[in-house]
């Protein structure tokens, strides 16, 4: 997966957006500890672990 966010880039964020949207595969989430996590599961999906690369049934996702 193609990293999205570069050195000093500028974010801007809010906290009532995903109180009335829920939340998609690929959206990019801010975490409380200002970490950032890209979404790839949603829930009721099944993920495995193989060899550094994340399967779902929809598609094959490169762990960086």
């Amino acid at each position: 997966m193609t990293p999205t966010l570069q050195s000093n880039d500028l974010i801007l964020s809010d906290r009532i957006t995903h109180r009335f949207r829920e939340f998609q595969r690929g959206s990019v989430v801010l975490l409380e500890n200002y970490d950032f996590m890209r979404i790839v599961g949603l829930p009721g999906e099944t993920f495995e672990i193989r060899q550094g690369q994340v399967y779902s049934a929809l598609r094959c996702y490169e762990v960086q």
